[in-house]
Formats: structure tokens, C-alpha cells, sequence
């Protein structure tokens, strides 16, 4: 963390939004999602995945399994801005390849 914000006002808000998502269908997947839009670089750090594990009771390991598995989870640092290039096969045989050259 930066200085902004400092990593016990992370697991509040953190708990905050588990709260909110308590006993709904797919709560890890909206915690999750709202943990990592939470944190100013928008990526889930260790702490968080920890934090998210033991307020929910859902192993650890489920939740990595979740980040995972879903490409908008980021466990890296993120930056201001997010370029993406299509790679599926309509943008591929328009060029789409020369741009990740």
C-alpha cells in the first residue's frame, strides 16, 4: 500500500462488503470483485485473499482457485489505465497480432 490508505482500512471495507453479500448466491465472486475495485491499484493482495478466506470460512485455496480461474482478478498491481487487444479470431485475421508485437 501506498500510505493512502492503510491496510487495516482495507480489511474493514473488506468486511464491510462481505457483510453486504452475507448469505447470497456467489457471495465470493461480488466480494471479490468489490474487494479489488476497493484497493487503489485494483488487484487482490495476499492480505486481502487471506482476510476474504477467514471472514467467510471459504478456504483459502477455493479462493485462489476463483482468482484464478477469472481473468478481470488481478494479483499484481494494476495501472491507471488498462489497454486490452482481441485475440479471437475475427481481430486476428484483421491484424491483431502486429499490435502485441
Amino acid at each position: 500500500m501506498d500510505g493512502s490508505r492503510t491496510l487495516t482500512q482495507e480489511m474493514q471495507d473488506i468486511d464491510a462488503v462481505i457483510s453486504r453479500y452475507k448469505g447470497k448466491h456467489g457471495e465470493l465472486l461480488g466480494i471479490l470483485e468489490e474487494s479489488q475495485i476497493l484497493n487503489e491499484h485494483k488487484y487482490l493482495s495476499e492480505e486481502a485473499l487471506n482476510h476474504v478466506a477467514l471472514r467467510t470460512g471459504v478456504p483459502l485455496s477455493r479462493v485462489y482457485n476463483v482468482v484464478t480461474f477469472y481473468s478481470f482478478f488481478n494479483l499484481k498491481p494494476q495501472g491507471k489505465h488498462t489497454i486490452t487487444v482481441c485475440r479471437g479470431t475475427a481481430c486476428h485475421t484483421k491484424g491483431s497480432r502486429t499490435l502485441l508485437d
